[in-house]
């Protein structure tokens, strides 16, 4: 709850890694860059291809992120 750190996000990682999500329109993610960068990022809005799929498949998200460089 409240809002997301650079440290808090790091930590989640490290103990619960990262995994394949569907994005969920105000929800909060964080991920960690091939550099060690973390970021922190909040789905804003999702565009959907339905076509009659039921799947609904996902052709656009427009996202917040913040990244804060890595101490290391």
């Amino acid at each position: 709850t409240g809002t997301a750190t650079p440290a808090a996000c790091d930590n989640l990682i490290a103990t619960q890694g990262v995994m394949s999500i569907k994005p969920v329109v105000n929800s909060t993610y964080c991920v960690k860059t091939n550099q060690g960068n973390i970021a922190i990022i909040v789905v804003k809005r999702i565009d959907v291809d339905v076509n009659g799929d039921p799947s609904d498949n996902m052709t656009h998200a427009l996202v917040q992120a913040t990244i804060w460089a890595s101490d290391k």
